[in-house]
């Protein structure tokens, strides 16, 4: 049946189904035309033998009496039967024609002779048939008999129309049953095949096939039904699948145990910068700069002796720029391959995190030793800066000791200096918080006698300025603000000692968007302070390590002293400030300083006074752990009048005051061993609501000294004090409530 191979199951179902019966139909009617002519032709043969018999029967006494006329009589009796056309006595007495008998008068009756002829004998119109007559079982003569065929021929013609009739009525009834059973077995499979087509095209894997019959075909149906619903929860994990994968904030590299690359994921590409074909082309070994061929093997092996691994390494990419990574590597082994799989994990961003985190800790540690040696050093230098003070009042103004003096308070009052800066990168210097402008700090500044020296000492240098007239108000101190703007400006001296340009300005800048620059500035509105320059600029290294305690390429002990940028660190993360820094060595330097602003207005200038505005008689209890801090503070106030008591720890504080009163409280924040300054104030305030008291220190914990202003503690004054410092705090707080003011 290869004719039927390209067609369809329906065309088949008919086809076969026709032909066989055709066959068999043709076949059968065949066998039966066949039969029914020799049938027709022996019972013609038997038909004529029997009237040949009864014939010579009744002839054989007219041959014995040699009487023809009986003969003929016996021979016209036949003329009722049409089938006969001819018969012929023959006598063997005398070898001739006894009678004959012919239906067309034509035929001539010596045609022929007394032989006998074969029989029978079929020609094409009619059938001869020779029979002896016996009498007395002796042959005496013979009859030749010959009837038409025409109506064996009409009786031909009628079996084949009849068979004919029900060969196409057999083929009708055929192509009724074919129509039905193909219809019962073509048409779910059609439907199946025109399914599987529209899955195909559509990749709809929810179809389904109705299920019409428990049969076969319904068990097929069943089967394909089952398939797409194994398909589509398959395609339907595996999207979810690939959708993880293409979204994936991982590299996922697929590969052959030979190490070429099988599946890479998006982020592969934008990782490496390489197209889909050519990484996909690529092996392991181009894109991991220490796995090679020679240790590829090692790294199959560890993996294998477990279930996973994690490492991290760095790859290569397109631009050969070397990025670290993190891989975790793993493995599938099927039953006739093994793959293995790398997840890659950017960790540049984690790298930088870890190396501000490195520096943070490092920060906190440089913090805590700076602060505890600025803590030792202001109780140490106080009296150097203090009783300075009390010994100008007391010598004339001619007098030798005058110089020294004043040497040995300048000198007090620069190591102070160091000892703030030691403080503010440590983040626990005692500052508050006050409304300045930039424009007037930086103003200030630069009419300052010290900007005036460095614009003296490099007079190659050109200096621009410029200031935004628009600049808000920030919250900040002015003490270390000042500092840092000084710090910056010095840095860009330096710099361009031979020669180049220093820009500085302030902006008024509102950020929509958070700014990525050295660091991560949040969207907001900032008051902006920059220092830019055309020098030497800096490498990309020192940018790393630029904010580290006395981390400098300036001579130590003639250009600074390694504290100016970590004053400048400090300073803008105690106000929550940002800083960014663009630099290329040789071409030179950008410094922004970023300071959150504020709609609060700046207070009025502080108005010098003479130490005698800060004179009383007030009760005064001061309250440190240091001697030498508890006799300068006395020898201060008493100076300015005031009635003097000192304790050495906290506790002592509290049982002073359970006995005696006191208007005004000096406290140190932090006294070892004992209470600090808060919890002192605190037991205080429990059988005392109403003392005053202020601050001492030059080391505050911020946590600590909030809590004591809650509770009403009136303010600071730093260490090392001056008599004026300390004098117009005192003064201040015991006039807070008594309608006067200090400017």
């Amino acid at each position: 049946m290869i004719f039927l191979s390209n067609h369809s199951i329906k065309q088949k179902l008919i086809a076969l189904p026709m032909v066989t019966c055709l066959v068999a139909l043709l076949l059968s009617s065949t066998i039966l035309f066949i039969n029914e002519i020799f049938s027709f032709r022996q019972r013609m043969v038997d038909n004529l033998l029997s009237y040949s018999k009864i014939i010579g029967y009744n002839s054989a006494a007219a041959l014995v009496f040699n009487d023809p006329k009986d003969a003929d009589t016996i021979l016209q009796g036949l003329s009722n039967d049409p089938t006969i056309n001819k018969v012929v006595i023959y006598s063997n007495l005398n070898d001739s024609i006894f009678a004959s008998y012919s239906r067309t008068p034509q035929d001539k009756q010596d045609s022929h002779t007394a032989e006998v002829a074969p029989s029978p004998l079929f020609s094409a119109d009619h059938l001869d048939v020779t029979t002896p007559i016996y009498f007395n079982k002796e042959v005496i003569g013979s009859i030749y008999m010959q009837t038409k065929v025409n109506l064996f021929k009409q009786g031909l013609e009628r079996f084949s129309k009849v068979l004919l009739i029900g060969l196409f009525s057999a083929l009708g009834l055929a192509m009724f049953l074919t129509s039905k059973l193909q219809k019962t077995i073509s048409e779910p499979i059609i439907a199946l095949t025109d399914l599987t087509k529209k899955v195909s095209q559509e990749k709809d894997y929810s179809l389904r096939a109705m299920i019409k019959a428990d049969t076969e075909v319904g068990v097929l149906i069943n089967g394909f039904n089952t398939m797409l619903e194994q398909i589509e929860t398959q395609n339907n994990n595996l999207q979810l699948t690939q959708f993880t994968m293409d979204n994936s904030v991982d590299a996922i590299l697929w590969m052959c145990p030979a190490g070429k690359i099988l599946y890479a994921n998006q982020k592969s590409h934008a990782l490496w910068g390489y197209p889909h074909g050519t990484l996909i082309e690529m092996s392991v070994f181009n894109l991991f700069t220490d796995i090679a061929e020679s240790n590829w093997i090692q790294y199959k092996s560890e993996l294998l002796a477990s279930s996973f691994k994690i490492f991290e390494t760095t790859i290569l990419s397109e631009t050969g720029d070397a990025v670290p990574v993190e891989i975790v590597a793993n493995y599938l082994v099927t039953s006739k391959s093994e793959f293995y799989c790398f997840f890659a994990r950017d960790i540049r961003d984690r790298k930088q995190l870890e190396e501000k985190l490195y520096n943070a800790k490092k920060m906190e540690a440089i913090g805590n030793l700076t602060a505890s040696v600025a803590h030792d050093l202001n109780n140490i230098l106080g009296p150097l800066v203090g009783y300075p003070d009390l010994l100008l009042d007391d010598v004339p103004d001619d007098s030798s000791l005058r110089k020294p003096l004043l040497a040995i308070k300048h000198s007090g009052e620069k190591a102070a200096a160091v000892i703030r800066d030691l403080l503010t990168i440590s983040r626990r210097g005692a500052q508050v918080l006050e409304v300045v402008n930039l424009n007037d700090l930086l103003t200030e500044y630069l009419d300052s006698q010290e900007f005036a020296h460095f614009q003296k000492s490099t007079p190659d240098a050109s200096i621009k300025i410029s200031f935004d007239k628009n600049i808000p108000n920030i919250m900040g101190s002015s003490v270390h603000i000042s500092k840092s703007i000084m710090n910056l400006v010095i840095n860009a001296f330096d710099a361009v000692q031979a020669g180049g340009e220093i820009r500085i300005a302030t902006q008024n800048v509102y950020l929509d968007a958070p700014l990525t620059k050295y660091e991560t500035i949040p969207e907001g509105h900032y008051a902006v302070f920059s220092v830019s320059d055309t020098g030497i600029g800096i490498s990309a290294e020192d940018l790393t390590r630029i904010f580290e305690p006395f981390y400098t390429k300036k001579k130590m002990g003639k250009s600074g002293t390694g504290l100016g940028m970590t004053v400048v660190f400090s300073t803008m993360k105690d106000i929550k400030g940002h800083i960014n820094i663009e630099s290329e060595e040789q071409k030179g330097t950008l410094i922004e300083l970023y300071f959150p602003v504020t709609d609060k207005l700046k207070a009025v200038d502080k108005e010098q006074t003479t130490p005698e505005k800060f004179s009383g008689n007030e009760k005064i209890l001061v309250v440190d752990d240091v001697e030498e801090q508890r006799d300068l503070a006395e020898h201060v106030l008493s100076r300015l009048g005031y009635n003097m008591a000192t304790v050495a720890s906290g506790e002592q504080a509290v049982e002073y005051l359970k006995n005696y009163s006191a208007d005004l409280v000096i406290l140190d924040m932090i006294m070892d061993p004992g209470i600090d300054g808060y919890e002192t104030y605190k037991r205080i305030k429990e059988f005392s609501p109403t003392q005053k008291a202020i601050i001492a220190s030059g080391y505050a914990d911020s946590k600590r000294v909030k809590e004591a202003l809650a509770l009403g503690a009136g303010g600071y004054v730093k260490k090392p004090y001056t008599l004026e410092s300390l004098g117009r705090a005192v003064r201040e707080e015991l006039d807070a409530h008594a309608g006067a003011s200090w400017a």
